[in-house]
């Protein structure tokens, strides 16, 4: 009878654990020049998506270094589908009283997107750029992307975040791709 209980409970367990290989969880990040950070200098980074129906949050990740010059950092992220439908999100992440001491690096992370679903499967890439006044951003080390299952994450600040129509391709008219 102990027997039993026993392999019943290790198929339990290795059932969630063969489950949790499917998570449509991820962080992907990628390193900026913490000196002179530019809009030209943009970085993108990749997901491989095989998980058309999980609804997910989407949120930005910044490290930040001490010599971080603002109280907030204005990035715009531009997602790109696998069939090539983009547009571009701006958001504003308030950085005040939350940047490290000499030597150490901080990370925040804030929601610019929630209850999302990546109807195809393929390659998506997030291209994170900063939209700051000075041509030069310094003090961010590197930046990514955070998908999580919708409602899983931390709560974060509410992000200020705005869509550019202007940056959709032509032959893309509607939003399906990306259902919110």
């Amino acid at each position: 009878m102990r027997l039993r209980y026993r392999c019943l409970w290790l198929l339990v367990g290795f059932s969630w654990g063969g489950f949790s290989c499917l998570s449509p969880h991820g962080i992907r990040m990628a390193d900026t020049n913490p000196e002179a950070w530019t809009p030209s200098q943009a970085v993108t980074v990749s997901y491989e998506n095989t998980d058309t129906v999980s609804v997910r949050d989407l949120y930005a990740v910044v490290r930040f270094c001490h010599n971080f010059d603002y109280d907030k950092l204005a990035l715009t992220i531009t997602t790109v589908t696998p069939d090539g439908y983009r547009w571009r999100d701006t958001l504003s992440m308030n950085v005040y009283g939350r940047l490290p001491q000499i030597g150490m690096y901080g990370e925040l992370e804030q929601a610019y997107r929630r209850n999302v679903v990546l109807q195809q499967p393929g390659r998506y890439l997030f291209i994170l750029a900063p939209a700051m006044p000075d041509t030069l951003t310094r003090g961010v080390a590197a930046v990514g992307i955070r998908l999580d299952a919708a409602g899983a994450g931390i709560d974060t600040d509410a992000a200020d975040v705005s869509s550019d129509e202007s940056t959709r391709s032509p032959h893309a008219a509607d939003s399906s791709r990306l259902t919110p």
